[in-house]
């Protein structure tokens, strides 16, 4: 169904809480070092200028699919090595749509995780340069920007989520708490 493009803004510690407190569930075993979840929240920086442009809490701003909630909104794509703009109706203007935060990480991290192979082994060295070159080397390609723009993009916010984002200590804690005991 289509729903209309709502600004969802989010920030990147936000990003990394949901992050860590899923990971286990949607990959197993522990949740991610601090380097991985920096890459992971440089990508989503870089996709949504720093969480101000999250649209409909599409993290990554997957491109709809064909199936599932979607929005269109204008975009702008390197076409030919032109920097282009593009316009609804355009289906290129399609872009999936998440009801809540942690919808759209959970989706965001299984998409990475299954489809973007290449990438997903640097984003676990904490390698933000081979995570984004790996987007791009995949084909199709994740992203249609110049390879170098994006990698500078990235390494950019890595250096500054390093200094600033913070890895919960107990993942789980505000998750989903137990509801009280029943007194009898």
């Amino acid at each position: 169904m289509e729903l209309p493009p709502t600004k969802t803004p989010c920030t990147a510690q936000q990003i990394v809480s949901v992050l860590v407190a899923i990971w286990p569930s949607e990959l197993g075993g522990i949740a991610p070092s601090l380097e991985t979840a920096c890459v992971l929240a440089s990508q989503f920086a870089f996709e949504t200028a720093n969480g101000s442009r999250c649209i409909q809490y599409n993290i990554g701003n997957f491109k709809y699919g064909g199936s599932g909630d979607f929005c269109s909104f204008p975009t702008t794509e390197w076409i030919d090595g032109v920097e282009t703009e593009i316009y609804p109706p355009d289906p290129s203007c399609r872009f999936m749509a998440y009801p809540s935060l942690e919808a759209g990480v959970r989706s965001w991290l299984r998409d990475l995780y299954t489809r973007w192979t290449l990438a997903w082994t640097a984003a676990c060295k904490g390698d933000p340069e081979g995570f984004a070159q790996g987007l791009h080397d995949q084909k199709p390609p994740y992203y249609t920007a110049p390879p170098a723009q994006y990698v500078a993009g990235m390494r950019w916010y890595f250096n500054q989520f390093m200094k600033s984002i913070t890895l919960p200590a107990d993942p789980l804690a505000d998750t989903n708490p137990a509801p009280p005991p029943i007194s009898s």
